[in-house]
């Protein structure tokens, strides 16, 4: 036989002792506040006392958070925002010097000779650059003015470009050691020293040459250096050539005085 059920809104015999408070069922008991019937967000219908005014809110404010998530989500996924993208990418860009700098030393990976110099040359020739200087044009007589005499800056130009080289004014300068460059191992590395110019740190450029046109049927200039075809081998073209085979060379007898 089955056991009846148990009417645990009722007070048994065993239960009693005086002044116990008799059980009743909700909304029946003497004195007692009877609340409407609502339905919660998932659709229950509970008794809307304040105990469960506090729970539904929370659960209304956890829905609300979870759609705006939801739709923030969907926009960016349908249309992605540059200013999100760089925001998101922001921790990235910061971690990445620093790792660099722990590893080698330096904040680019050594990779700032393969990528700076390139950087360096467009912001100096950039529109964008509030300090760009104006391009000149000189012609050969206004670049020869130009030789660090009398605190002029000094100025070289190479294959028709302009460099502002005052940082390095002993060696460039009047009398300095690569004032002129004329020798043919030099020319040979046109290219190489194009590039050591353009990429160099201290260095920048500041205009072009205009040269004179050269008329084609005029006679082929002399050459600047005449030489004994006999010792032609033997005499030192680039700057340091001449200290460097004096070195090799055993001293002579000292004499005394």
């Amino acid at each position: 036989m089955s056991q009846p059920e148990t009417d645990v809104y009722s007070n048994t015999g065993e239960e009693w002792y005086p002044g116990i408070r008799e059980r009743s069922r909700p909304g029946q008991g003497p004195q007692e506040e009877v609340f409407d019937r609502v339905r919660d967000v998932h659709g229950n219908l509970v008794s809307d006392k304040p105990a469960n005014r506090t729970m539904m809110a929370a659960q209304r404010r956890r829905l609300e958070h979870e759609a705006r998530v939801r739709a923030d989500k969907e926009r960016r996924a349908t249309d992605p925002s540059p200013r999100s993208t760089i925001w998101s990418l922001l921790p990235l860009f910061l971690f990445l010097p620093l790792l660099s700098s722990f590893l080698t030393q330096s904040y680019t990976f050594n990779l700032s000779p393969y990528f700076v110099p390139q950087l360096r040359r467009f912001w100096a020739e950039s529109t964008l650059n509030p300090f760009r200087q104006e391009m000149r044009v000189l012609t050969p007589v206004q670049l020869a003015m130009y030789d660090g005499a009398d605190d002029q800056p000094v100025y070289l130009a190479i294959d028709g470009v302009v460099y502002d080289v005052t940082a390095n004014r002993r060696v460039y300068g009047k009398g300095g050691s690569y004032n002129m460059i004329l020798s043919e191992a030099e020319q040979a590395s046109l290219a190489h020293w194009k590039s050591f110019f353009a990429n160099h740190e201290k260095y920048h450029k500041v205009g072009t040459v205009l040269n004179p046109p050269i008329d084609p049927r005029s006679p082929i200039p002399p050459p600047c250096r005449v030489e004994n075809p006999n010792t032609a081998s033997d005499t030192p073209h680039a700057p340091g050539e001449a200290a460097a085979k004096r070195g090799k060379e055993p001293p002579g007898p000292v004499h005394s005085t």
